[in-house]
């Protein structure tokens, strides 16, 4: 309703209030400019009532935020390295038996399966197969490559011990993970540290431009 008319139908009201009571026209008179100040507010900000329980819900945890933020950078950085290792991984003699999908990232329920190394090849002409974890690393970290915890070789030697099968750790260092300055194919039994030393992991270097090929006992 306009605002003039709720004003000219308040002094009517008011008006015939006094002229029955004075006590009458009073409350009228209070009543009206009650219920003109609860519309003026809800006029102003519509979710008044719920706007105490909105701000609870949008209210941003800064540091949540970033720690998911750099989890999610992580994750991209490895998918992207994955599958630049896997396009060198000629199909006309390499077979991409398994490749696991991290469901436990996206889910709160642990997949046993995801503890596995990323990929499960075999090698056609022979039917030979192994396994490769996947690691994409920017840079040493005090002059080591750190590619794992305790718990992950642990848990690759196992898997190694249960299928009866080399693992491989093919580590990419450097550049981009789409394209890394350098690539390092560790046999698991020789990355015996979560940190490893140039001066062992540089025994396996790979050439990033070039195809991996099985030598029978190693990738290379």
């Amino acid at each position: 309703m306009d605002f003039r008319k709720e004003v000219m139908i308040a002094l009517i009201l008011t008006l015939s209030g006094f002229i029955v009571s004075p006590v009458l026209g009073f409350f009228i008179f209070v009543g009206f400019v009650f219920i003109e100040f609860i519309l003026y507010k809800n006029k102003i900000n519509p979710d008044y009532n719920t706007q105490d329980t909105n701000n609870k819900c949008l209210y941003s945890h800064p540091e949540k935020n970033t720690n998911r933020n750099k989890q999610n950078q992580s994750v991209n950085k490895g998918n992207l390295f994955e599958k630049y290792v896997v396009d060198r991984l000629d199909p006309e003699y390499f077979s991409i038996v398994e490749w696991t999908t991290d469901v436990s990232r996206k889910h709160s329920r642990t997949v046993e399966s995801d503890m596995n190394p990323d990929l499960v090849v075999r090698f056609k002409p022979s039917n030979e197969m192994f396994a490769i974890e996947c690691k994409y690393r920017s840079h040493l970290h005090n002059n080591k490559l750190e590619w794992s915890n305790d718990g992950q070789r642990a848990r690759y030697l196992q898997f190694s011990l249960e299928r009866n099968m080399p693992v491989f750790i093919v580590i990419g260092l450097g550049g981009y993970p789409e394209h890394p300055d350098n690539i390092f194919c560790i046999p698991l039994e020789q990355a015996k540290y979560s940190g490893l030393y140039p001066s062992l992991f540089g025994k396996y270097y790979h050439d990033p431009s070039k195809d991996f090929f099985w030598n029978g006992s190693e990738l290379r």
